[in-house]
């Protein structure tokens, strides 16, 4: 149950709101948590398909190119 729901029925009864700062840090922190869990799965799995690559078949641009979304992506994140 979460602090909204909670708010509601304190409402209902004509109870005084209870702030729940707790539980919201919580939630920002779980989907920032979140967040960096998927983008690691992400570069993760970018790496593992590039190590199938043959030496012969590497298209160094393509690979350099993606790096650089990630840094970007990163960089975004800093100023977060």
């Amino acid at each position: 149950m979460n602090g909204e729901v909670l708010n509601d029925r304190e409402e209902l009864f004509n109870l005084q709101k209870t702030m729940f700062n707790e539980i919201e840090q919580c939630e920002k922190r779980l989907l920032t948590l979140k967040e960096i869990w998927d983008f690691s799965s992400y570069v993760q799995l970018l790496f593992d398909n590039w190590n199938e690559i043959p030496w012969k078949k590497i298209v160094f641009d393509d690979l350099i190119l993606e790096c650089s979304t990630i840094e970007m992506y990163l960089k975004k994140q800093e100023l977060k």
